[in-house]
C-alpha cells in the first residue's frame, strides 16, 4: 500500500486521490482506521483532548439557549454526503452552482 503522507513525486505531479481513498478502504477492512473522525460527537471529544480549557470554553460558547447552534446542526444533518465510488477520480471538478451560476 502507498503512504498517504508520501511526498510528491520528483516530477511534481500529485499522488492520485484514488490511491489514498483505496488505501483507507483496504485498511478499514483490516480494522485499521484513520486517526481522525467525521462523527460530530467524536470530533468534539477529540477536540477537548487537544485544546486548552479556555479554547474549549470558546468553542462551546453559544449565546442564550443555543438555538442557533442547534438549528445549524439540524440543517447539517439534512445534507447527505454521497461518495462517488467506481468513478474516475484522477480529474476532480470542485466547482459548485450557487444562485444558478456555476462557480
Amino acid at each position: 500500500m502507498s503512504d498517504p503522507n508520501q511526498q510528491r513525486p520528483a516530477n511534481g505531479e500529485e499522488r492520485p486521490y484514488s490511491l489514498y481513498q483505496r488505501d483507507v478502504f483496504i485498511r478499514g477492512s483490516q480494522g485499521v482506521f484513520p486517526p481522525c473522525t467525521t462523527h460530530p460527537t467524536n470530533l468534539a471529544t477529540n477536540l477537548i483532548e487537544k485544546i486548552t480549557v479556555r479554547g474549549e470554553r470558546y468553542a462551546n460558547s453559544n449565546a442564550g439557549l443555543s438555538w442557533t447552534a442547534r438549528s445549524n446542526r439540524e440543517a447539517f444533518y439534512r445534507y447527505k454526503i454521497i461518495p462517488r465510488m467506481l468513478v474516475n477520480t484522477q480529474i476532480r471538478d470542485l466547482s459548485i452552482t450557487l444562485f444558478n451560476r456555476k462557480i
